[in-house]
């Protein structure tokens, strides 16, 4: 058996549309069809089959920037650090004495 992996179109009036390479023996094949959607977005109801409005895709691609003060992006404060200056000082002493313990065992 050969597999031979082909893109194709399904027309309006549901038929397959596929180019296919030369030299190809007559007879029976077997079809299978992966059909790729849209990505949906949270705003569209899955089980929806309806298509889209031009206002609504319109409004879709309309974008929606969010202020970056805003933007939780877990920094130093999740961690519970005021002083980041203090902190980075913290890990080089703590560093530095496991260093020296290293360093002094026989």
């Amino acid at each position: 058996m050969t597999i031979i992996q082909l893109t194709g179109h399904i027309t309006e009036d549901g038929k397959l549309e596929v180019e296919l390479p030369s030299g190809l023996p007559p007879g029976e094949v077997e079809v299978t069809l992966r059909v790729e959607t849209q990505a949906k977005t949270e705003t569209i109801d899955e089980d929806d089959d309806t298509p889209l409005t031009d206002e609504e895709i319109a409004e879709l691609l309309i974008p929606k920037p969010v202020p970056a003060h805003l933007i939780k992006t877990g920094g130093w404060e999740h961690m519970g650090i005021e002083d980041s200056v203090e902190w980075v000082n913290e890990l080089r002493r703590k560093e530095e004495e496991r260093r020296r313990a290293l360093w002094s065992m026989p």
